[in-house]
């Protein structure tokens, strides 16, 4: 094995920080094509947003404490190691936006979700997952989960990973519970 060279230790970085990047387990035709309107990437411009957001919710402004438990935000760490998330998304067979889809709620054909997938195009990422308010919760508060059965719940996938997720956000002052969701055969 030969020794890495300074142009691997970036890529060997990410790797170790959120997991080698893996082809989606599965991807819809719709996932390819378009991209979600809601659609961020995480930088300082989008967490000061995110913030506001985060912030409104836990004074008590239960309209944002009942939308973000129903409707989770979609996150998916790309290649390059950049977060985007977005709300899920239903859209028409030509990708004109219909509405938000709400957690426990199937889409009806021919309409069809923008998943995590859409949020990079379809191509390889590394981890994904939820966002979401758990009004359950004692006391009530954000979460981010792994839970993206394309992304986030397969095998090599680790709460570290996960944690290391949540501490992108915190460095920009968004603070996460983070719920890690093991595949189903347990392999990490």
């Amino acid at each position: 094995m030969s020794a890495a060279t300074p142009d691997d230790q970036p890529l060997r970085s990410l790797d170790q920080a959120f997991g080698v990047c893996l082809a989606p387990s599965r991807v819809d035709d719709v996932e390819t094509i378009y991209k979600p309107k809601s659609l961020h990437r995480l930088d300082a411009e989008s967490a000061k947003l995110m913030k506001r957001l985060i912030d409104v919710t836990e004074e008590g402004l239960r309209v944002t404490r009942y939308v973000y438990s129903e409707l989770p935000l979609l996150w998916v760490v790309d290649g390059r190691g950049d977060i985007w998330f977005s709300l899920e998304e239903v859209v028409d067979r030509d990708g004109n936006y219909l509405f938000p889809k709400p957690s426990r709620v199937p889409v009806a054909t021919p309409s069809k979700k923008l998943g995590h997938p859409s949020l990079i195009g379809g191509e390889q990422g590394r981890i994904g997952g939820e966002i979401l308010y758990d009004t359950g919760a004692a006391p009530p508060r954000w979460f981010i989960t792994n839970r993206s059965g394309r992304y986030g719940v397969r095998a090599g996938r680790t709460p570290e990973h996960l944690a290391n997720v949540a501490r992108m956000f915190g460095a920009y002052g968004i603070e996460f519970a983070a719920d890690f969701y093991p595949p189903p055969d347990g392999a990490l």
